[in-house]
């Protein structure tokens, strides 16, 4: 199989778990704080009842950005600028240098 996108489901699922568990320490720990706080946001939104599972392109989402970021803070940082931007590009193209209307 070339792509990803040939794989199963479980095929997906399993390749994530294996590259969770090749990480270090440090990564593993950072994903697993950025996981906890979406469970949480989600369990907020649920008023309290349990947020459900994450879906597999998210949980890969912060597994990069644990990668990628030296502390949780780091982490927690790049997840919301993301999180931000795709806000504010939603609408099309989103504004330059923070300029509203340009």
């Amino acid at each position: 199989m070339d792509s990803r996108a040939e794989l199963t489901p479980e095929a997906l699922e399993e390749y994530f778990k294996s590259d969770l568990n090749k990480a270090p320490y440090g990564v593993r720990e950072r994903y697993d704080t950025l996981l906890l706080d979406e469970q949480l946001k989600k369990a907020k939104e649920r008023q309290g009842k349990p947020p459900g599972p994450i879906p597999l392109e998210s949980r890969e989402n912060f597994l990069r950005i644990a990668k990628v970021t030296m502390s949780i803070e780091d982490a927690r940082r790049a997840l919301k600028m993301e999180r931000d931007w795709e806000r504010a590009s939603r609408g099309g193209r989103p504004p330059i240098g923070g300029a509203v209307d340009d």
